[in-house]
């Protein structure tokens, strides 16, 4: 980030600029950039060319003085501008270098990230470039390539802690703060498994969608409790990673069975498990594949052929990973909190939140028919 100073001292002040550049890690400065404000200002830069030499272009007449220092980088140099006027364009090279003609690389090919002022007696302030200190806190479980802080102006390639495509801008450029400016929102939408964590999730209207990389023959647990809205426990999911992986369900069929078919291969599994409402049972994919389809009944719920429907029968509305030892993500379904603003005296046929593709029934406050569409579909908050 190229620095800037203002001054205010007069051409023939003697006073000077002084600027000492340090890489992190070194005590020692990389280098000196010197301006002495003579009658005829002059230049020195430190480790490169020490002895004073005249500024080629004139400086602007305005005492009240802007200076942008820019370090380049190919080839590496050192540009100087006075009130939006170049007045120095150095190239450091073994010919320019007069004083470290072989060694000034040693200093100026460095990553130049502190500076101090000491011996300046001519500058007045300095500006120092607003800094990103973080990524947006909505953007949940998205990855950036670089560490904080980073500079404005820096350019953000994301990416999703799942490993899934990020959704909208894969870059962003910092502009202050947690602020950045994008076209589409970054979005993840897979989020890491906590264990023995009760999480809101409508299971009766959104399968949830489970990321593993556990391998068969692991003996490692998939684990899932539903619950209902109040936090009775209704059920569970387990399924464990044997040689031949085996199911079991909490409150129907309490024994562990082999899956029907065999599991996709690769060791990278996306598993989608369903609550079917008419008739009540489960269906598990993996990688698209179909490995359960159960429909619960006196016959197939053989631990609770009377009572099955007391559990399994009512609206579960959130889940808990305790004991599980093979999930490493999962995904929430993204929600809409309520209509948009714009909406006046729009009414709606649901309560929110509710989740994403669902489709709702619009009418108008007043009473009148409405114009536009009278039905839309959830995206994400109120969008």
């Amino acid at each position: 980030f190229p620095l800037r100073i203002k001054t205010d001292s007069s051409i023939g002040s003697k006073n000077q600029i002084s600027v000492y550049v340090y890489s992190s890690g070194d005590q020692l400065s990389a280098g000196r950039i010197q301006i002495h404000l003579m009658t005829k200002p002059r230049y020195s830069i430190d480790n490169c060319r020490t002895s004073w030499t005249e500024l080629p272009t004139s400086l602007p007449e305005d005492d009240n003085r802007v200076w942008r220092i820019t370090k380049t980088s190919n080839p590496i140099g050192i540009t100087i501008d006075c009130n939006d006027k170049e007045i120095l364009n150095f190239k450091f090279s073994e010919e320019t270098c007069t004083s470290h003609s072989t060694s000034w690389m040693t200093y100026w090919d460095k990553e130049m990230k502190k500076i101090n002022f000491h011996g300046d007696t001519a500058s007045d302030f300095y500006q120092h470039p607003p800094e990103c200190t973080g990524l947006n806190a909505n953007w949940n479980n998205v990855l950036s390539d670089q560490d904080f802080p980073i500079v404005e102006g820096t350019v953000l390639t994301l990416s999703c802690r799942g490993g899934e495509e990020i959704k909208g801008d894969k870059t962003v450029i910092c502009v202050k703060d947690t602020e950045y400016t994008f076209s589409l929102e970054p979005t993840c939408y897979w989020i890491p498994v906590r264990a023995n964590v009760k999480i809101d999730y409508d299971f009766e209207n959104s399968p949830l969608r489970i990321k593993t990389v556990s391998s068969i023959g692991s003996r490692k647990n998939m684990i899932v409790s539903l619950y209902s809205s109040s936090a009775g426990i209704l059920g569970q999911i387990q399924i464990r990673l044997n040689a031949k992986p085996q199911y079991w369900i909490k409150n129907c069929r309490q024994s562990w069975t082999e899956f029907p078919p065999n599991l996709p291969e690769n060791n990278n599994r996306d598993w989608k498990i369903t609550k079917t409402s008419q008739p009540v049972g489960l269906t598990i994919h993996c990688n698209n594949t179909e490995i359960l389809n159960i429909q619960f009944s006196e016959t197939t719920c053989t631990s609770h052929t009377n009572n099955w429907m007391n559990f399994w029968g009512k609206e579960m509305k959130k889940i808990n990973f305790q004991g599980d030892t093979a999930s490493d993500f999962y995904q929430h379904p993204p929600e809409c909190t309520g209509l948009n603003a714009n909406w006046y005296n729009v009414l709606l046929d649901q309560d929110f939140p509710i989740v994403e593709g669902t489709v709702l029934t619009l009418s108008c406050r007043g009473g009148e028919e409405i114009k536009g569409d009278k039905t839309v579909i959830c995206v994400k908050d109120t969008e």
